[in-house]
Order: structure tokens, then C-alpha cells, then sequence
């Protein structure tokens, strides 16, 4: 269920399975999609200094390079970098000549990519010049989505801090709808939303989807060997999941984490989309 790539690699990991609909690989990966769709050939990456952000600094550089993507910049803020210090710390007048499209990703828990945008209007890096990309990084306690408010409609705070900005996000981003469904699946075996972590909301869903391959993939293999301990042996339940598709957790009238899909290596299909933010419309 990792968003991170400590469990990304099948050669160490020979059955690894992934349910989980983010991951830095495959946010990284859309990311250069969404490049490569206008012909871009030249990009500033933004984040902060820590460990966080230096794996997902490495991520986004293999990914955007193997995609033939120039990246003309690596800016660097610190953690506790302030809006004077992004404006007189040089760094946005590197951006200005560098390159017009830019990446940005901040792992810290401060919000790092509103005092950017704020900092990057007052020092004149125009949206009419420039393309702000934001990619969806959660960190490692997983809320909502920050696009998704109520009724799946865009926050009034990110309509006002990332307008005229493009957000790459999971195209099942979590909205109130989530919840509910989630919530009904609680309490149907006598839990209430006091009983657990809602800031989690995203792990147990992961989790959700992570049993129910299982399950789906055990009653393949005892409804074809006959034999119960055949479930036990891990390569078999591997290849029961390899190219599985079923229906993630849902309720009566949602469908909370969409379809999953699994491919030959039996690894989640993403499916992301590019949402651009006009802060006039929903």
C-alpha cells in the first residue's frame, strides 16, 4: 500500500502486489505525460532540502530524463524558508531565466507551495508566462485530496492559492463521497469514525482493496486446485492477481476507490488527470 518506492521493486520483491493509487513513480511518470502532450522539452524542478524531498527529487529526474525532458534547474528552498527568503534568495530569478515550465514539490509538512505562489506572483513569475505544475505528493499520514472539498468541488484556498496552476492528482482523488462509503463499511461491523485515524483515510482504503485481492485471489485458486493450503503458497496467489480487475470498495450509490486494476506484474494501474485551476469556475 506504499505511496513511496521502498517496496517498488519486483526484483527484490518476486510476488509484491500494489493496490495503492498513488505512488512518486507513477505521479512522476504522469507528470512527464502531461509534458510530453505539449511538446515541452524543458523544465525547472522546485522542492526543499530534506531526505523526503531528495527521493522524490531523484524520482522525477530519472523519470523526466528517460522521457528526453531537460531539466534546465534543480531550485532548492530550506524548510523554514519564509516568503522574503524565497523572494531575495535568488532562486525565482533562476526560474525567470531558466525555463517556463516548472515543477514543484514540497515534502515539508509547512505550506511551503502557497508561500511559492505567493512569493512568485509578488516577484512577477507571471501564469501567463510561466506553467506551475503541482503534482499530488501525499506524505506519509494520507488526507484528502487538496482538490477535492465538498460535493468534489475545488477549496476556496486552492482556488485562491494555485490559480491558474495545474494539479496532477489521482483521477479517484478523495472527496466527501470516500468517507461516507467508508464509513458505511465501518459500521457495518459495529465501528464508528471516532474509532479510527481519518487522517488516514487513504491507508484504509488501501488496505480495503489490499484483502479483497486476496480474497478474490484465494477462492480462484481453492475453487480451481480444491485443495486449502494451496492459498498458502505466495507465487500461486501472485499469479492468481496478475492482470485481476475488480471493483474497489464501494457502497450503495459510490464507488470510494474506483476500479483496480492490476497488470502482469500484478502492480495497480494508475490513472491520473491533469486538473487545471481557474479560480472563476468549480
Amino acid at each position: 500500500m506504499s505511496a513511496d518506492n521502498v517496496l517498488s521493486s519486483n526484483g527484490l520483491n518476486r510476488t509484491l502486489i500494489r493496490v495503492s493509487s498513488r505512488s512518486i513513480n507513477t505521479t512522476a511518470e504522469s507528470t512527464a505525460a502531461f509534458i510530453k502532450h505539449y511538446k515541452w522539452k524543458e523544465v525547472s524542478l522546485v522542492t526543499n532540502m530534506g531526505t523526503s524531498a531528495y527521493e522524490r527529487m531523484v524520482v522525477f529526474e530519472t523519470v523526466l530524463k528517460r522521457q528526453g525532458i531537460n531539466i534546465t534547474r534543480k531550485i532548492l528552498f530550506e524548510e523554514s524558508a519564509t516568503l522574503n527568503d524565497m523572494i531575495s534568495g535568488g532562486q525565482l530569478e533562476e526560474i525567470r531565466q531558466n525555463s517556463k515550465v516548472v515543477i514543484v514539490f514540497f515534502s515539508s509538512t509547512r505550506d511551503l507551495g502557497a508561500i511559492f505562489r505567493e512569493a512568485s506572483n509578488k516577484y512577477g513569475l507571471s501564469e501567463s508566462e510561466f506553467v506551475f505544475i503541482f503534482p499530488w505528493l501525499p506524505e506519509a499520514v494520507y488526507g484528502a485530496s487538496p482538490i477535492a472539498g465538498s460535493d468534489t468541488s475545488i477549496l476556496e484556498k486552492v482556488k485562491e492559492t494555485y490559480s491558474n496552476c495545474v494539479l496532477i492528482e489521482d483521477t479517484n482523488a478523495f472527496d466527501d463521497g470516500t468517507i461516507t462509503t467508508f464509513l458505511e463499511k465501518i459500521g457495518s461491523v459495529g465501528l464508528e469514525e471516532k474509532d479510527i485515524d481519518m487522517n488516514n483515510i487513504y491507508g484504509y482504503t488501501a488496505l480495503f482493496d489490499a484483502f479483497k485481492a486476496l480474497a478474490i485471489a484465494g477462492r480462484r485458486i481453492l475453487n480451481s486446485t480444491g485443495d486449502l493450503s494451496s492459498v498458502k503458497e505466495g507465487k500461486k496467489m501472485w499469479n492468481a492477481m496478475r492482470r485481476m480487475t475488480f471493483a474497489g470498495m464501494l457502497s450503495n450509490d459510490t464507488l470510494g476507490s474506483g476500479t483496480v486494476m492490476l497488470d502482469d506484474l500484478a502492480q495497480r494501474l494508475p490513472s491520473y488527470s491533469a486538473f487545471f485551476v481557474d479560480k472563476k469556475r468549480n
